[in-house]
């Protein structure tokens, strides 16, 4: 049951009875990583989860936890508040304008040219959908003969609410803030106070549970490289430095050879590391990294300055290898937070 006042409070100075326990097994299942300055907000989840299906302690909640299917109800809603699920159409409009100014064009204009027309791409921590709906979006305006390619756009999450309403496609003014009037009348309808995405761009996507810490990858995935574009924004903030480690071998082995891999400025790991068959670059102040299974990725060794893909977008363009990269404000402030 929920503790309040007093009895809350003198609950809150014995939390080294569950605490623990509780946060090893969030690492542990979904890999995700707490920080001190979400512990407030991770109390009141716990307490507000035990109150919610009947459980009169922590400890309580966590034996069930252990005990039950990993995505029970009671799963989904610890994970549903852990996690910050807030995202928009058109997020971070520098990676916007070198996907569609420059990744883009130079990779269809490849697949023309082999006669390959097929494209591959995954938002791992897809939240509610806009950044994978924004690919679909931006293909549309690019490709006037996109009913002859051969396109998969894949949006995995933890989270299975946020799963249902991607699939769903209804979403509020707040999410398109960044969508040009244009954008909008073309591809949304409005209904009461939301905008519904039009089918045209939903039909185009998949949306399914994935869990990046444990989950083999999708079907759809697996097997021999077959992304070219990998998308994964503000989910390493979660993780702890060894589960970056084992998501970054995933990326490594789902992408195709040149495929690009983009994460959020916020979670750029140590560039000092070597990632297998991932090589870390910039263009115009873009930072990605590439997969080259002839290059283990070290910012640092000389070694380490053959030209990139990307350096043929055009005359000039250099991939700095030694940039000393400064991220931004962090994205939240407590695990619970619906909004930012």
């Amino acid at each position: 049951m929920m503790l309040s006042g007093s009895e809350s409070g003198n609950q809150l100075m014995h939390l080294h009875t569950w605490e623990q326990p509780f946060l090893d097994f969030i690492l542990a299942s979904a890999g995700l990583k707490l920080h001190q300055h979400q512990m407030d907000s991770f109390y009141t989840l716990v307490y507000s989860a035990c109150e919610r299906f009947g459980y009169h302690h922590p400890l309580a909640y966590l034996n069930s936890l252990k005990s039950s299917p990993q995505w029970s109800p009671e799963m989904e809603y610890l994970i549903s508040g852990t996690t910050v699920g807030e995202t928009y159409f058109f997020r971070d409009l520098t990676q916007i304008s070198f996907i569609r100014d420059h990744w883009l064009p130079r990779i269809i204009e490849q697949r023309r040219n082999s006669g390959e027309r097929r494209l591959r791409v995954w938002s791992a921590g897809s939240a509610t959908g806009e950044e994978l709906y924004t690919m679909a979006i931006i293909l549309r305006e690019l490709l006037q003969d996109i009913d002859y390619w051969d396109i998969q756009l894949i949006g995995t999450d933890i989270n299975n609410s946020s799963i249902v309403k991607a699939t769903e496609g209804i979403y509020s003014q707040w999410s398109l803030r960044s969508i040009d009037e244009q954008i909008r009348e073309k591809y949304f309808t409005t209904m009461g106070d939301g905008f519904v995405l039009n089918s045209s761009i939903r039909k185009m996507a998949n949306f399914k549970h994935f869990n990046l810490n444990n989950d083999q990858l999708p079907f759809d995935i697996r097997g021999s490289h077959n992304i070219d574009l990998i998308l994964c924004r503000n989910v390493f903030i979660y993780f702890s430095y060894p589960v970056i480690r084992h998501v970054m071998e995933k990326f490594s082995e789902a992408l195709v050879l040149g495929g690009t891999l983009m994460l959020a400025p916020t979670d750029i790991p140590d560039v000092t590391q070597n990632y297998p068959g991932l090589e870390y670059a910039q263009h115009d102040g873009v930072f990605f990294y590439q997969r080259n299974d002839n290059q283990l990725v070290n910012t640092t060794l000389e070694t380490a300055n053959q030209p990139s893909f990307f350096a043929k977008f055009d005359t000039g363009v250099k991939v700095d290898k030694t940039v000393t990269f400064k991220p931004e404000k962090p994205v939240f402030s407590s695990p619970v937070a619906s909004d930012l």
